[in-house]
């Protein structure tokens, strides 16, 4: 038996007494409600391998949702690994086998779709609607149309209340006030309707499933040779949510694109210039940021030419879909991010063709405050970004095992101090600087 360790789930590889490896998954308490994620990921895998696509998942071998199994926790059992296609569901929420939530809300898929009528789309499952493991006090699904959807989001952060910061460091710039969280969230709930009868929205709000996490230590590949090299397998299926299409168009986290980024077909990624006026972390900036943005481009033009509906959902405007991402983030990152993506709906509203007068009003102070203490906040925000980028990591800072640890850590150090040095040129102090750094540093 072997542990291999995962971003919400331990694994266990073990080999059987006829030689056959398995993967045993257990949920970690950072995976949502785990009865019913695991209770999802089970269907998901299943509805994914036998019935709708050719995308190599391991088959799913048991599972249980039921804690108080012999386990003595919830698991699902796979065979170890040797995008899915967008299909047409009725509902947002999540995928599972009727028999499994008997008593929650669900919606049941359509005859054509499931002819054994297995399978239906019940509540959302993950982290973001567990609240804390509380039952919550509003509708986590599944959503028969998109308003429904968007509200549901900002009626779960006026549930939770005041933002709290779960761990120390990567704190945002500030979180605003609690009479000023609450606005936002009932300026966005007073919007939402308008937006969510947007033409553009319309036409790529269909519910569709998409593996939310392509990382590379999700990605299975043949062994490098000379021949060409292809995917074997694609792993971590867990919590993985039907969702408006305009949602889960993204770029695979290895091929997203950095500030500076022009989508479009015929754009390519600004050339290198001027690296030699640079100091040395503005020359790495640089350099990552060239790297990352072709790497991007190359994405979106292959998905521009095989795969038009997705390419044109990862097109629409972000003014426009924002509001569905901020709106379920204010408890975290507090009330900035959203009240931009309002005050800019209210800027650009003719712009964006909208027949009827915008329901919120912003004056042309406010527009301007709002401006400010937004860019505080993307200056923070790029920072976390490039570093997990370079670190290879995620917001809890877990590293693959694919990577060397002591080299990470190293390389983790050497950031740090170069980004101390420009700050300290800028007259921060180390308290300040500590404070933006998304990861712990010792004294």
């Amino acid at each position: 038996m072997e542990k291999v360790e995962g971003g919400f789930h331990k694994a266990l590889l073990m080999t059987l007494e006829n030689g056959t490896e398995v993967v045993a998954k257990i949920p970690c308490p950072n995976a949502g409600l785990p009865m019913l994620s695991t209770a999802s990921e089970a269907a998901v895998l299943e509805f994914v391998v036998r019935t709708h696509t050719t995308i190599p998942v391991p088959k799913v071998l048991a599972w249980s949702s039921d804690s108080k199994n012999p386990v003595g926790a919830e698991y699902i059992i796979l065979e170890k690994a040797k995008g899915v296609q967008l299909t047409k569901f009725p509902a947002y929420g999540n995928l599972y086998f009727r028999h499994s939530i008997p008593n929650l809300p669900h919606v049941p898929l359509d005859k054509e779709l499931d002819p054994s009528s297995q399978y239906c789309i019940g509540p959302a499952a993950s982290l973001q609607w567990a609240d804390g493991g509380r039952t919550p006090e509003y509708s986590s699904g599944p959503w028969m149309n998109l308003q429904e959807f968007g509200e549901s989001l900002a009626k779960r952060c006026l549930c939770k209340g005041f933002p709290t910061v779960r761990a120390a460091g990567c704190r945002p710039p500030s979180y605003g006030t609690p009479s000023s969280h609450k606005s936002v969230l009932e300026s966005a709930m007073n919007i939402l309707p308008a937006v969510s009868s947007h033409p553009n929205l319309v036409k790529t709000s269909t519910p569709v499933l998409l593996h939310p996490d392509l990382h590379m230590g999700n990605i299975f590949t043949t062994e490098e040779s000379k021949d060409t090299i292809s995917i074997t397998g694609i792993i971590d299926w867990h919590s993985i949510s039907i969702a408006p299409k305009f949602l889960q168009a993204r770029w695979p986290v290895f091929l997203e694109p950095l500030d500076s980024y022009t989508p479009g077909l015929i754009e390519k990624p600004e050339p290198l210039s001027g690296l030699e006026e640079m100091d040395a972390a503005d020359r790495a900036v640089a350099k990552v940021t060239y790297e990352q943005n072709y790497l991007a481009k190359a994405y979106e033009v292959c998905t521009g030419a095989f795969n038009t509906h997705l390419h044109t959902a990862l097109l629409v405007p972000s003014a426009l879909k924002e509001i569905y991402i901020r709106c379920g983030e204010t408890s975290v990152d507090g009330i900035f991010p959203l009240r931009s993506c309002l005050a800019e709906l209210y800027k650009y509203w003719s712009d964006l063709r909208f027949m009827e007068p915008c329901p919120i009003h912003f004056t042309e102070s406010e527009l301007s405050q709002y401006e400010e203490e937004l860019a505080k906040y993307e200056e923070w925000n790029d920072l976390q970004v490039l570093v997990k980028r370079a670190l290879d990591t995620d917001s809890e800072g877990w590293i693959s095992p694919v990577f060397d640890w002591n080299e990470k850590k190293n390389q983790h150090v050497e950031l740090y101090q170069m980004f101390a040095k420009k700050m300290l040129a800028e007259n921060k102090t180390i308290d300040e600087i500590k404070q933006m750094w998304p990861f712990p540093i010792s004294s």
